[in-house]
């Protein structure tokens, strides 16, 4: 441990002092006010000594912290142990542990657990002064715009003429989504025009920019805009945006796990694999991660994505207001699986019924519209009748009314759902059936080889082989 002190003096003489854990000031309830004076460019992090991703962090911060003292760069990096401090903790809240502020002159600006490794520590300090504007006599700032690693935002719109779209602009730049990953420039200058042209630029490095038609320009367009071109596959996000995420409308994958519960291996390795699966499906699906762990209001999601285990895998359709999970171990090859199941064109229909908008029993009549939903996407077992209306028997006792029998007696094994499918007006590619009326089960764990039943049509053979079923499955 290193203690520096200072003396501060109003009207009266005080000693505050710091203790410095390999370069990182701690910070109490004591000292923190003089702190956030003393130093222009602060980042608290703010934490619980229990949490694993503090762990994990720390190190990180101690070599961005390195790096500053050994360029004199203006930024210092402190922490805070909320345990410890109790004045502090509760004159602010928390969306998650750890939670990062950043103070520039003794104003904070939110960052939630974005920030994995030094390098984004360095870059985001360093890119942080968004919004700023560059003046004629100051070229060498076009150059340092396109430098950064991060996404920059150049408008080149005169401010003038273009209040309300660089207006726009501005107010993007504080959504917390954007502002740890664009810098956010204006620029009206005859050099700005003349390297640029006159218009908004997303600019990823020298040699690329991608335009945007400002032209009946809305806060909506230009937000979609941004989040198609600055998404980065299976990036961390906090709960703070994920309901700003889901209000884009987008297919989106999220993985869902706890750092608390997992090795740091573990976590890796999910990580990774969604990261190399949402490259290579990057134009059909964006692909996001979420750390219950970090997220104190976690309870949300599990409301909205009605979760029962994690860690977990839901794709989330928007357009069709469905939620599908992963019923197999997430590695890369699943995931694959996964998103191809959904987006080929396997199962899909060939003719098909209305959708029942009410169903009149425990087992559930499906169609060619939603029988990928309803039965390949779905993590459950499911058994379905297969029949034909026209050429089924008018009595009491037919395949379909002993179908019903069956799955209310069964209707509290919660792995397993009954579905009845008429192939009279219903057909689906790739689903092939030998004989009418046939019964299948699609096991949760391969939909791609559904098991026929082989026995006779009978109420007490059909119980006694879904007993078996249901003995083997547990």
């Amino acid at each position: 441990m290193i203690f520096i002190s200072f003396i501060l003096c109003d009207n009266f003489t005080k000693e505050i002092t710091f203790e410095s854990d390999s370069g990182i000031l701690i910070l109490n309830d004591d000292n923190f006010d003089y702190a956030i004076k003393k130093y222009n460019y602060l980042l608290v992090i703010y934490y619980y000594p229990w949490n694993k991703i503090y762990d994990y962090l720390f190190p990180e911060f101690v070599k961005a912290n390195y790096f500053f003292e050994e360029y004199n760069l203006p930024y210092k990096i402190g922490k805070i142990d909320l345990s410890l401090s109790k004045k502090i903790k509760n004159s602010l809240f928390f969306f998650t542990y750890p939670t990062i502020y950043i103070y520039f002159n003794g104003q904070k600006n939110i960052f939630l657990n974005e920030i994995k490794s030094y390098i984004e520590i360095i870059d985001y300090l360093n890119n942080k002064k968004k919004g700023f504007y560059i003046n004629e006599d100051e070229p060498e700032e076009l150059e340092k715009i396109i430098i950064s690693n991060n996404y920059n935002l150049l408008s080149t719109l005169n401010n003038k003429k273009y209040k309300y779209e660089n207006s726009i602009i501005k107010n993007i730049s504080n959504n917390s989504i954007y502002e740890s990953k664009i810098k956010f420039s204006f620029c009206s200058s005859r050099k700005c025009i003349l390297k640029f042209n006159e218009g908004i630029f997303l600019l990823t490095n020298p040699k690329k920019k991608i335009q945007f038609n400002h032209h009946n320009m809305t806060y909506e367009k230009f937000e979609n805009f941004l989040f198609k071109n600055t998404h980065k596959a299976g990036e961390s996000i906090s709960l703070f945006n994920f309901q700003k995420i889901l209000n884009h409308n987008q297919t989106t994958l999220f993985l869902i796990y706890n750092s608390s519960k997992i090795t740091i291996k573990k976590r890796s390795n999910l990580l990774s694999s969604l990261e190399k699966v949402g490259k290579e499906y990057k134009d059909k699906v964006f692909s996001f991660s979420i750390d219950s762990e970090d997220n104190v209001l976690f309870k949300s999601v599990y409301k909205i994505f009605k979760l029962e285990n994690i860690p977990c895998v839901i794709l989330y359709v928007p357009s069709k207001g469905k939620r599908y999970e992963l019923n197999l171990e997430i590695n890369e090859e699943n995931l694959r699986k996964f998103i191809k199941i959904y987006f080929l064109n396997d199962y899909e229909a060939i003719r098909s019924g209305n959708i029942p908008i009410i169903q009149q029993s425990t087992c559930k009549e499906i169609v060619g519209k939603n029988f990928k939903e309803e039965v390949i996407l779905k993590n459950k077992n499911i058994l379905i009748l297969f029949y034909d209306s026209s050429s089924i028997k008018k009595t009491k006792n037919n395949e379909v009314t002993m179908f019903n029998k069956l799955a209310d007696f069964f209707k509290n094994y919660t792995d397993f759902e009954f579905a009845i499918m008429d192939m009279f007006s219903n057909e689906v590619k790739s689903v092939e059936i030998d004989s009418i009326p046939s019964i299948y089960l699609y096991f949760a764990k391969d939909k791609k080889k559904p098991f026929k039943y082989k026995g006779i049509m009978l109420y007490q053979s059909l119980e006694k082989w879904i007993m078996n079923l249901i003995k083997i499955n547990n």
